[in-house]
């Protein structure tokens, strides 16, 4: 990597003479900013090209060229790669297209991944814009992000996917004055991925925000640990993904399977990690300009656990009273918590008030008070002094564009002198109002929904990412599952159900009326007949089960009724049945992108309409778990209401982190689901009625 960002000299293969072509561009963008290493062209039919020696091959290249840009035919693009191995060049940006999804481009990447493999040669891309070194004047593409008389450094560096997203994201970052230290469009990542540059850019120390718009991460399982030294390294990560209503590859037979999608995995994995995650290609720029920009964070993470609320939190100064209402209903939505201030603050505030003003969170100064330049402060030093606050929030109204230039100082001053940021609201304000001169160090959001969004991201960019648990499980999933049948028996489900630390309601086995009746006898009513899961992994649109059988000539007959189906002799499985429990689905599996993850939330038959599901990746610890019960939609339906006691959550939480331990364990790339895992009231536990297990592919044979 440090060759790839400080090369002593670049190759550029394909170079043209017309400087309208792409290949033509790339010349200029290394003369436009004065590269101060060596520039070779390669082409056969030049000796010189803009001033640059020419030479006719790879091989023909002098020594000292650490990095090839490939501006080539893709049939191409795998013998260059070679003759770069051949001539001692370590890394090759491939910006060739014609790798994309197709049968001639599967036969194109498979040879060019075994170039480079044989080559020991690193590719970026290919597919992709190309890359920028501030530090080194190192401007490795055509893209016209990079078409300007001056490039501004700064604390930030991109890695994109995408090439024309990520060329818009640098190219407004250096217009706004933001700057960037390295850019990276990494297009297809055949070789060197998204996390291998987020990985250098970490280390190198330079760089204290780094923003990725991906599409996808095929080693995503490396995210934990690398989001932990980010955070020891106080640089702050900020995600864009695309592609967010897209199906992640999931096993179709799961209800996890089907309610999961790429788009909710990496949502509460990111948010696992400590990663800023935003919806919008223009909240990334906004939200890459806030990190870079802001050296104060809330002391107070965005907090989901709904079991207290939160006393600290943002403090709000509204000039336009009638915009409170908007910032609570914002405040809301965006889970950012409002202070309850201090009886000290709040008997200041209604002195220092007038009469029609509000001295309670947020507050409503009126219009009369922003001509009081003395009383004005007094409030915001108040308010920015209370224990409980850890954000000011300024609301201005219609005259905010004006106020605010001339209050840019006292909010340094008071945001310094308090170690709390300050956020600006306007009410419609100028857009060129956002990161003016004398403004630094101050957030402006142009209305109340966008102060509290921008806000939120504050919140979350101290939200500390979730510590690696140690111990069993701590490292690599190690797969275990080569010993276990691709279709287990429900003897074998229940052992591994054991196993897990999960108990099971009691059951019994009935092939016969004579069985029936002997397991009948010794379970309580009412009872549950249906079919094994190795016969049926989902029975209720079957018809394969019977709930609420009260006799055992009831149980009986749901036996007949399931062999009709089934064929005689076919074993049914006869539990007792479990009333007044919480219905919720515990699963494991292994997502394509992100490795190892354990998934909890609702459950039964509903599980796929409510899609309320949280995602951990693993290992998981049991306060990562309880937080992401407690972020549920169905969190409530685990407390007490209408006179029901509360749900046992402790061993739920117990449940979810046994899953997650052996799967870490022993259980890699299979699909273990719990649905439903009932959870009686607190001090009963909870039961597995059925656990469904889909071995990973390589078991089956299937490659």
């Amino acid at each position: 990597m440090r060759t790839l960002f400080s090369p002593r000299g670049v190759a550029v293969v394909g170079a043209s003479s017309r400087l309208e072509t792409l290949p033509g561009k790339a010349l200029v963008r290394l003369r436009q900013h004065d590269f101060r290493g060596t520039v070779i062209a390669v082409n056969p039919r030049h000796a010189t090209m803009h001033g640059y020696d020419c030479v006719g091959s790879v091989l023909d290249l002098p020594d000292g060229i650490d990095v090839a840009m490939l501006m080539l035919r893709a049939d191409l693009v795998p013998q260059a790669v070679r003759d770069c191995g051949a001539r001692g060049i370590a890394v090759a940006v491939v910006l060739s297209s014609g790798f994309e999804d197709s049968e001639a481009a599967a036969e194109l990447n498979a040879e060019l991944l075994a170039a480079i493999v044989a080559s020991r040669v690193r590719v970026v891309g290919p597919n992709c814009e190309g890359i920028w070194s501030i530090p080194s004047a190192l401007t490795l593409t055509f893209g016209s992000a990079a078409d300007r008389a001056r490039l501004l450094g700064g604390p930030v560096s991109i890695i994109s996917q995408s090439g024309s997203a990520g060329g818009a994201c640098i190219r407004e970052l250096q217009d706004r004055g933001v700057g960037c230290r390295y850019f990276v469009s990494s297009g297809n990542e055949l070789d060197l991925s998204t996390l291998d540059f987020c990985e250098f850019m970490m280390d190198e120390g330079g760089s204290s925000v780094i923003a990725m718009f991906i599409e996808g991460l095929r080693d995503g399982g490396r995210l934990r640990q690398l989001a932990a030294r980010a955070r020891q390294r106080h640089v702050r990560l900020i995600a864009l993904r695309a592609g967010q209503s897209e199906q992640g590859q999931v096993a179709t037979m799961s209800h996890t399977g089907r309610v999961a999608t790429a788009a909710a995995v990496y949502r509460d994995v990111f948010a696992q990690c400590g990663v800023l995650e935003v919806a919008t290609l223009a909240d990334f720029i906004d939200a890459i300009e806030l990190a870079a920009g802001q050296d104060r964070l809330p002391a107070t993470p965005v907090r989901t656990d709904r079991e207290r609320e939160p006393r600290r939190g943002l403090g709000v100064v509204a000039i336009s009273g009638g915009s409170r209402a908007l910032l609570a209903d914002a405040a809301e939505r965006h889970r950012v918590p409002l202070a309850q201030f201090t009886a000290e603050t709040e008997r200041t505030l209604a002195e220092l008030l007038p009469r029609f003003g509000y001295h309670r969170n947020p507050v409503d100064t009126t219009g009369a008070l922003i001509a009081d330049q003395a009383g004005f402060e007094r409030v915001l030093r108040t308010v920015a002094a209370d224990e409980n606050v850890d954000t000011v929030l300024v609301q201005y109204a219609n005259g905010g564009d004006r106020q605010l230039p001339g209050h840019a100082a006292l909010f340094r001053a008071l945001s310094a002198e308090a170690g709390k940021p300050f956020v600006a609201g306007l009410l419609a304000g100028r857009r060129e109002l956002t990161g003016p001169p004398g403004l630094e160090g101050i957030v402006v959001a142009r209305d109340p929904a966008e102060s509290i969004k921008k806000i939120a991201w504050l919140y979350r960019l101290r939200t500390p990412a979730a510590p690696v648990p140690g111990g069993t499980g701590s490292g690599p999933a190690e797969s275990g599952t080569a010993q276990e049948p691709a279709d287990l028996s429900w003897s074998q489900r229940a052992a591994l159900t054991e196993r897990i630390g999960i108990p099971l309601a009691a059951w019994r086995t009935a092939r016969s009326a004579d069985e029936l009746y002997l397991a009948a006898a010794e379970l309580r009513p009412p009872l549950v007949v249906k079919a094994t899961p190795e016969y049926a992994e989902h029975k209720t649109e079957a018809g394969l089960i019977q709930l609420g059988l009260r006799t055992p000539d009831e149980a009986l007959d749901a036996l007949r009724r399931i062999q009709s189906q089934l064929g005689p002799g076919t074993p049914v499985l006869v539990q007792e049945m479990l009333s007044g429990r919480q219905e919720m689905l515990v699963a494991a599996r292994t997502d394509q992108d992100l490795g190892p993850v354990v998934a909890f939330g609702f459950g039964g038959v509903l599980a796929e309409w409510a899609r309320d599901l949280c995602y951990l990746s693993l290992p998981a610890s049991a306060s990562e778990i309880r937080a992401g019960l407690a972020s549920l939609r169905s969190w409530e339906l685990l407390q007490a209401f209408r006179g029901r006691a509360p749900r046992d959550v402790d061993a739920l939480v117990a449940a979810v982190l046994g899953l997650a331990r052996e799967y870490s364990r022993s259980l890699a790339g299979w699909e273990i689901e719990f649905n439903p895992l009932l959870v009686g009231a607190r001090g009963e536990g909870v039961r597995a009625v059925d656990i469904l297990c889909a071995p990973p592919p390589a078991a089956l044979g299937i490659r």
